[in-house]
Parts: structure tokens; sequence; C-alpha cells
């Protein structure tokens, strides 16, 4: 069957947009604004399991891109240029310094 479904996660959060499925298709990844703060959220189709990847931030706008093998989350804060990976199951955050460019696109390479 197939249907829309409106799913919201927090009635908290001003606005929960730029949803991507994860790869493995079990997970949706989401940008999602709470008054002045943004961070990126995961959650099931479902509703269920739903957590904020990494740390939020001031600012009212995050991108994203999700590795091609699900594991790691680039985020780039367009408000000052930061940018930083989440990794996705441990949750820890590395800075990076990829400028304030829209996300960078991930590259699948031979072992």
């Amino acid at each position: 069957m197939i249907g829309d479904r409106r799913l919201e996660v927090d009635a908290r959060h001003f606005a929960e947009g730029y949803a991507a499925w994860m790869p493995d298709g079990r997970a949706i990844v989401f940008s999602s604004l709470a008054t002045d703060r943004s961070s990126v959220w995961i959650v099931r189709p479902d509703g269920s399991a739903a957590r904020q990847l990494g740390h939020d931030v001031a600012g009212d706008g995050l991108l994203y891109e999700v590795a091609p093998d699900g594991t790691t989350v680039e985020v780039v804060n367009y408000s000052d240029g930061k940018s930083w990976l989440l990794d996705v199951a441990a949750g820890g955050v590395t800075n990076v310094e990829l400028g304030p460019e829209l996300p960078a696109s991930w590259q699948r390479r031979a072992p």
C-alpha cells in the first residue's frame, strides 16, 4: 500500500525537514529547528526510536549528506560555514574543515 503519512518527531520543533532515507531503508535522517537551535535527527519510518545525531547549533540552517554506507553524516552549518561528521552508531562528532559550501559529495572507492 502506498500513501502519505505525516511524521512529526517532536512538537517543540519549529520545523522538521530535508528528510532523506538512510541507505538501508530502515531510518530517515532530517534537519530540525527548535527555537533558535538546529540539529540533525534520525528516526524509524513509524516514528519510533527518534534520536538526535551529534550536537545542536545556534542558527537556523543545517545541510547534510549521508555517506553511501550509512555510517556517517556530513553536516554543514550554512549560518557560519562550519562542518562536521556525525557517527550514526556511536553518536560521535568530528569537526572537519570543508568550507562554507554545500555538503561535499561522497564517493565509493574500491578496496
